[in-house]
């Protein structure tokens, strides 16, 4: 959640200074609001942030490359000629290269995987580059920060499954959190 959290706070700080899309007041205290109750949900789960050692820098280097990946695929899709293009250029410049680092890397272990689990990990793949997808084309059409803090609210479901799933227990703090990023989202998009 603290990656998840930050993402959307360095987005609208760089795209207000890089990309030209300042935040009126309204908007980037909705912002606010939705990354330190995305933040929250850290503290929410039941961990103790005093306690996370590397943890923390860990997460707010990953919501630094989140955000810097976000900026540039914001930029790079508005600047292509077309979003699918870009899409299409983005997975193949990314998919080809790592497909055959793995069959390298994993040679001998990728026919029995594939045989094992091929389906579950096709049908991931595909959903995941759907979802991506979308966010490419929402880039190419709205305020990145907007975009980003949309975004990351995947992680209220990934609370609530969360509690149905694993039995862990939503409590007060995730409510509260919960209700924060409804309404920096809601400021955001409004504002």
């Amino acid at each position: 959640p603290i990656a998840r959290g930050f993402a959307p706070l360095a987005v609208g700080l760089c795209a207000a200074w890089f990309a030209d899309e300042p935040l009126r007041g309204s908007q980037a205290a909705g912002l606010a609001l939705a990354s330190l109750a995305i933040c929250g949900l850290a503290v929410a789960g039941g961990s103790r942030v005093g306690d996370a050692g590397r943890a923390v820098p860990a997460a707010l280097a990953t919501g630094s490359l989140i955000a810097i990946y976000t900026l540039l695929d914001g930029q790079g899709v508005r600047h292509a000629g077309g979003e699918l293009r870009y899409i299409a250029w983005s997975f193949l410049l990314d998919g080809v290269p790592v497909t055959l680092a793995v069959l390298w890397l994993r040679r001998g272990k990728v026919s029995a995987f594939l045989r094992d689990e091929g389906l579950r990990a096709c049908a991931g793949g595909m959903i995941a580059t759907l979802g991506y997808s979308i966010v490419l084309w929402a880039l190419a059409r709205s305020a990145m920060a907007q975009v980003s803090a949309l975004r990351e609210t995947s992680v209220i479901f990934a609370a609530l499954i969360g509690t149905r799933l694993l039995g862990e227990p939503f409590g007060r703090l995730r409510l509260i959190t919960a209700v924060g990023v409804v309404a920096g989202v809601l400021l955001l998009q409004l504002g």
